[in-house]
């Protein structure tokens, strides 16, 4: 039996990862972890009717104007698992920044402009037609406040401001998940998210370690060992593969915690 077959949407994370070319595709199949009964068709309709209201030949700046008009805003309860679900940001028009980016990114795409998600560190963003939006705020990201962002973070552009592929938005839609279940110490859940990033990224060393301290904090020791064996076999190098080994060996000296 795979430690993969109790994952309840399995066949569907596996279908995204094999294609993964739509992200509001992905980020409904995580909305349904949220809540399993999602109606998808619906989420889609409200879209399409978010961008109706923008109208063809929009450009960035109104498709954030409108959105603004229309309430979407960060949410006041920002450690909430609903607010991962693209239905309930459609519903309440709050969210955190990667799930109103979902918003943005559809309505761009439904108006026909290009848009992509920004993997910036700790903070989700979206540029549309090369015009940097900050989702949580449903503002324009001006040359000063992208400085400042960058000075918050001491990173470079290049570091910063990159690219989110669907399959990269998907998987850190999934490490919010696994983090909020990891702070409610909810470790049957956190394994749950961990086990989609697994499908979605199998060769991924960091989401394999992450896993196995997972199953290390929920008591899972045996489990932990043979993550980290798996792990062992994707180091990239001696220097890696020495540092896991050395967490093996703190594991089965029933050390407390993996670093």
């Amino acid at each position: 039996m795979s430690e993969f077959d109790d994952l309840r949407f399995k066949h569907d994370f596996m279908a995204f990862a094999q294609q993964p070319t739509d992200v509001l595709e992905g980020a409904l199949l995580v909305s349904r972890l949220v809540e399993p009964d999602l109606d998808a068709e619906w989420c889609r309709q409200e879209l399409g009717a978010l961008a109706a209201r923008v109208g063809m030949g929009a450009d960035a700046p109104t498709i954030v104007s409108t959105l603004k008009a229309e309430g979407f805003r960060g949410s006041d309860q920002y450690r909430l698992l609903q607010n991962s679900s693209l239905a309930h940001v459609l519903r309440t028009h709050e969210g955190i920044p990667i799930s109103l980016a979902m918003v943005v990114l559809s309505v761009a795409k439904d108006i026909g402009l290009a848009g992509h998600g920004i993997n910036f560190p700790g903070h989700f963003m979206v540029e549309v037609e090369a015009t940097l939006i900050d989702p949580l705020a449903m503002d324009l990201v001006d040359e000063l406040a992208r400085r400042r962002w960058l000075k918050k973070v001491k990173r470079s552009d290049s570091e910063a401001f990159v690219v989110a592929s669907p399959l990269a938005t998907v998987v850190r839609m999934l490490n919010n998940l696994s983090g909020l279940a990891l702070g409610e110490k909810d470790f049957e859940g956190a394994l749950e998210f961990s086990g989609y990033k697994r499908l979605l990224a199998p060769r991924d060393l960091g989401i394999i370690i992450e896993r196995a301290q997972i199953w290390f904090a929920a008591g899972g020791k045996d489990a932990a060992r043979d993550t980290l064996k798996t792990a062992l076999g994707l180091a990239p190098n001696d220097m890696v593969r020495a540092q896991i080994e050395q967490q093996i060996a703190e594991l089965e000296s029933s050390g407390r915690t993996l670093h």
